[in-house]
């Protein structure tokens, strides 16, 4: 590697920038399509670097163009930008100002490392072998999500190769995966709506009980990965939502289940898919109810390009150390960097963000989650090298 440990050193000098972006963020911030602010504060910085700037992909997407030469191949570098609908607990200066809503999975700080990662970049254009498009997507935490409408909208355009990441509170601060294959699950989510008799319920034998069905499809529907399906391949269906009547003394005429479901492979997927169907059709007419049964595609199984997960390893192991390297299974996470691992070669990788000992042990989507801000400088590095150090042999 032609750059590692002073990259790392200069962008330690930047961790009050880190900080600073990050924490503004996480004050303000933005449910998904919602990200206005933090996207014209993304826009304004990455203008007065000089780098060509395109706003209002996939409606609030940005993406930074800095070319070096036209001949070089270009690398893309991805952060993603909006919050959860959670209540943040936590008792932080930082603390989101918005109600209800908070930086519950890390976003914030990928915003504002690849930000910082762009200023050092910059600084580093005569250092450069390739051109870089810094891409910041919207609506990762929604299905179908922003990046397949960033692609849409041409952000992988003229980008050979792309590399993103992702900080993880499972994982202390100083650690890392990368996965040289398969890295993320799949996720899809169904909707059940069930349909009955409503009565009162002092004449049950009079109507068709929705909530008695949808009670034991529930049960049903954990048992496909428990017990009817191979339990030595990874799967996870979960009833999230359960919505149905309105009164004490009614039953209702219908209720609606609402979930999602996790598979590490296709061939599970569509036969988990198929054995819902079966399920919703059996349970509903055991009590005497119909029952229909809507698949919404989400993302697919993210999986890394061996050559760039090992260049992107090497890097890690240059600034951090081989013991940062984590070695462990893929999880039934999902993200939709996967669909632009679908149309370029890449890699995604996972930055240790927890520690303990200051009481940074909370999990993703958790209403106190937060991150050791030290994370953000090996989060920004690694990006930044990933940049730098291509095309440099």
């Amino acid at each position: 590697m032609k750059f590692g440990m002073d990259i790392y050193e200069k962008m330690k000098s930047k961790k009050d920038r880190l900080v600073e972006f990050r924490r503004d963020f996480h004050k303000n911030p933005e449910l998904s399509y919602e990200e206005v602010r933090t996207a014209k504060i993304v826009a304004d910085h990455l203008r007065s670097l000089g780098l060509e700037v395109k706003t209002g992909l996939a409606k609030t997407g940005v993406t930074g163009y800095l070319e070096v030469d036209p001949s070089y191949p270009t690398v893309g570098l991805r952060a993603d930008m909006d919050a959860i609908a959670i209540t943040e607990l936590s008792d932080v200066p930082y603390k989101s100002q918005v109600d209800g809503v908070m930086h519950a999975c890390g976003h914030d700080g990928h915003t504002a490392a690849l930000m910082v990662a762009a200023e050092l970049l910059c600084e580093h254009k005569e250092d450069l072998k390739c051109n870089v498009k810094f891409i910041f997507q919207p609506a990762e935490e929604v299905l179908p999500g922003g990046a397949n409408k960033m692609i849409q909208d041409g952000c992988l355009e003229g980008v050979d190769v792309i590399y993103g990441g992702h900080l993880n509170s499972p994982l202390e601060v100083g650690t890392t995966k990368c996965f040289e294959g398969l890295s993320l699950a799949s996720i899809n989510l169904f909707e059940i709506t069930i349909t009955g008799e409503g009565t009162h319920t002092s004449y049950p034998h009079m109507g068709i009980d929705t909530i008695i069905t949808a009670s034991h499809l529930v049960q049903a529907l954990q048992s496909l990965v428990s017990r009817e399906m191979d339990p030595v391949i990874p799967k996870t269906i979960s009833v999230c939502q359960i919505h149905g009547g309105n009164h004490f003394t009614a039953t209702p005429q219908t209720v609606e289940l609402k979930g999602s479901y996790c598979t590490m492979d296709e061939d599970q997927r569509k036969m988990l898919e198929e054995e819902m169907h079966k399920k919703v059709k059996q349970v509903c007419e055991l009590f005497g109810a119909k029952g229909e049964l809507k698949l919404i595609q989400g993302y697919p199984l993210l999986v890394n390009h061996k050559p760039e997960a090992e260049y992107v390893i090497d890097i890690i192991e240059s600034i951090l150390g081989p013991e940062s390297v984590i070695p462990s299974k893929p999880t039934l996470g999902a993200e939709d960097f996967s669909y632009y691992l679908q149309e370029i070669p890449g890699a995604f990788f996972f930055t240790g963000a927890m520690n303990p000992e200051k009481g940074i042990n909370y999990p993703h989507h958790h209403p106190k989650f937060d991150i050791d801000e030290d994370a953000l400088v090996n989060h920004a590095t690694i990006l930044s090298l990933a940049a730098l150090n291509y095309n440099q042999s």
